[in-house]
């Protein structure tokens, strides 16, 4: 709001258990109409957490997810070709929501 020098209030979103009289001092100071003012239920400005996460704190964040491969995808029978490995055996391979690699090649579809 301080950078903001020029014009009038156009709405203001407010937490609804906010007390009725920080909202008056709010209404007062920024010349605004009751009818401007918007309640919302949870926090607010919640987008703007992500900002936090450039902050240099390491020991506050989560430790770098590295996947694990499956057994048969490390030997070294391992020929690149899943398709031959899970002909072999089955296995679970687990792909995290970022990251599709499983530490394999597929083979080149012959149609």
């Amino acid at each position: 709001m301080r950078k903001r020098r020029f014009g009038s209030v156009v709405r203001v979103t407010v937490n609804k258990e906010m007390p009725v009289h920080i909202r008056e001092i709010l209404i007062e100071n920024l010349e605004m109409d009751r009818t401007d003012m918007y309640d919302l239920e949870g926090p607010l400005g919640i987008s703007h957490l992500m900002s936090l996460y450039q902050v240099n704190r390491y020991d506050l964040k989560d430790a770098t997810y590295l996947a694990g491969i499956p057994v048969p995808l490390k030997s070294k029978d391992y020929d690149g070709n899943i398709f031959s490995a899970i002909r072999q055996g089955d296995f679970l391979v687990h792909h995290p929501y970022d990251s599709f690699h499983a530490g394999c090649r597929l083979p080149a579809y012959s149609g």
